[in-house]
């Protein structure tokens, strides 16, 4: 389904001031990634309505280094095994990425919701994918993961 993110990075050290913030903010948004990168983390906000003010209220939140909003469509996708592993070898197409969810949950944000012959072949035949949706529902991470 096509889904507005919110893709913020901000320092480990501020992430529960900047979860509890980016609910507040973007109350529509639900927290769907959360991942750490060294010292930063990356924030990913999915939602079904512009985010609008919530976003430049982000782009001046003094503990954000970037926020980057992007509408495009997303696919839910459920592993068998540890999920961070599991998608490493996806064919994705240029500006495509995906994204870490809660537990064995993973989120591909795509170029069109018509995946090209090859991705629906891995997604067909890899024995690490359980299920894979285009309509789900969105679940959020617990704030603070």
């Amino acid at each position: 389904m096509y889904l507005y993110l919110l893709i913020c990075t901000y320092a480990v050290e501020d992430h529960k001031l900047v979860e509890a913030d980016l609910a507040r903010i973007h109350p529509g948004g639900v927290l769907i990634s959360a991942e750490r990168y060294d010292d930063e983390m990356l924030a990913v906000l999915a939602g079904h309505q512009t985010p609008g003010e919530a976003y430049h209220k982000l782009i001046r939140h003094p503990a954000i280094s970037s926020c980057v909003e992007r509408h495009c469509p997303v696919y839910h996708v459920v592993t068998s095994t540890a999920s961070e592993n599991a998608l490493r070898t996806f064919p994705l197409r240029e500006g495509e990425e995906w994204y870490q969810g809660k537990g064995r949950h993973v989120y591909l944000c795509v170029q069109s919701p018509l995946l090209s012959a090859k991705q629906v072949s891995w997604l067909a035949t890899s024995t690490e994918i359980a299920a894979w949706e285009y309509w789900f529902s969105l679940v959020p991470l617990s704030v603070g993961c």
